[in-house]
């Protein structure tokens, strides 16, 4: 009997069961970790800046003021944006599980679930370069997941 799930969803929801654990154990270390007290951030803030010889190229001074805006906005919201990541995670763990034993509801809390860290990050970090690079490459990838699942449907109750 040939098995209903297909190789592709399999490997699909392998992928994704791997990526969503991968990120819930850094927010878990990072929540373990703590909020950054001042000192740790102006510490981190003299890591990145003492390697930094003169004369700097002008992408350079933008990468860098940017990485620390950005540093400085994550410790300042450190709860909400942990608390939300971690509900998103929680989300998109369930829909795969869902998707895995062939239910169609499991589509929609995956793309919640993709909707969700896409509109964190574009809400926090939307205005910078840096951030919209990286949310540029995570659409990329939830564009390109969302439609290989949603290929998938047809096999889903």
């Amino acid at each position: 009997m040939k098995e209903r799930r297909g190789q592709v969803l399999r490997a699909l929801c392998i992928l994704s069961f791997v990526s969503i654990l991968w990120s819930a154990y850094d927010l878990g270390k990072e929540v373990v970790k703590g909020q950054p007290t001042p000192e740790q951030l102006h510490e981190a803030h003299y890591r990145v800046l003492n390697p930094i010889k003169e004369p700097v190229d002008e992408l350079t001074k933008t990468v860098t003021k940017e990485s620390i805006a950005i540093s400085e906005i994550q410790a300042g919201n450190f709860n909400t944006i942990n608390l939300v990541k971690g509900i998103s995670f929680f989300l998109g763990f369930i829909g795969v599980l869902m998707m895995w034993r062939l239910r169609r509801k499991g589509f929609w809390l995956y793309l919640l679930y993709c909707i969700t860290l896409l509109g964190l990050d574009a809400f926090y970090f939307g205005g910078f370069s840096v951030g919209l690079i990286g949310l540029i490459m995570t659409l990329v990838f939830d564009i390109l997941f969302v439609s290989l699942y949603a290929y998938q449907l047809k096999r889903m109750d």
